[in-house]
């Protein structure tokens, strides 16, 4: 169990750096971030950790919001890389597009009196078959939004307990092994400084088996 967890952990911190160094490289501005031949690099962490799904999702502000929205939309085109690479895409067949914004809404949740943020839903492995998941809110669910604030708050990976992974990524979460599963939430930071902010996470779905 603690050699899993080891290569568990080491794979998903080696994917948070290699996220980092790359958006250093290119000198993107967050949360405008997309990782290149994402469904390459999510199969080689899924086989290795045995987790059942990975996916990265940018920390979006309100004042990000809007532009966020737009940048999505003009790059969704990783949905159909990724299915291609993965088989899983028959000839001739339309993608349908990701939802245009964020949601819910934000005015349908539990106000808060700290800054607004958002962590969309973004790219995943295994690639989405129904793209309708993208730009799902994840902090709108409480559990997740539990979690998410231990990993802001200690800048460290965080284990759930068993979860329904459905309630968060929809039929886009499979369950390959039918255990009951958690997630681990790896945290991406802007630069390799110590005092460096979260700006993305990576989520990986680990069956208990």
């Amino acid at each position: 169990s603690h050699n899993n967890a080891r290569t568990v952990y080491g794979v998903l911190d080696s994917m948070s750096a290699t996220i980092t160094s790359l958006a250093l490289f290119t000198n993107i501005t967050w949360p405008f971030f997309t990782l290149p031949h994402y469904e390459v690099r999510g199969r080689q962490a899924i086989s290795t950790t045995g987790s059942d799904f990975v996916a990265l999702s940018p920390v979006v502000t309100e004042e990000t919001k809007l532009l966020w929205e737009q940048y999505a939309l003009e790059n969704q085109g990783w949905i159909e890389e990724s299915l291609v690479f993965a088989g899983d895409l028959e000839e001739g067949a339309e993608i349908s597009s990701i939802p245009t914004e964020i949601y819910p809404p934000r005015d349908a949740l539990e106000d808060t009196d700290e800054d607004v943020q958002y962590v969309p839903v973004w790219q995943m492995s295994p690639p989405p078959q129904d793209p309708s998941i993208v730009n799902f809110d994840l902090l709108s669910d409480p559990k997740f939004r539990r979690i998410f604030d231990i990993v802001i708050g200690t800048k460290h990976p965080v284990l759930s307990e068993v979860l329904d992974i459905t309630l968060l990524f929809g039929v886009s979460a499979p369950n390959s092994s039918g255990h009951p599963q958690s997630i681990l939430l790896e945290p991406v930071f802007q630069t390799f400084n110590n005092e460096s902010v979260v700006v993305a996470v990576v989520t990986s779905v680990l069956p208990w088996d």
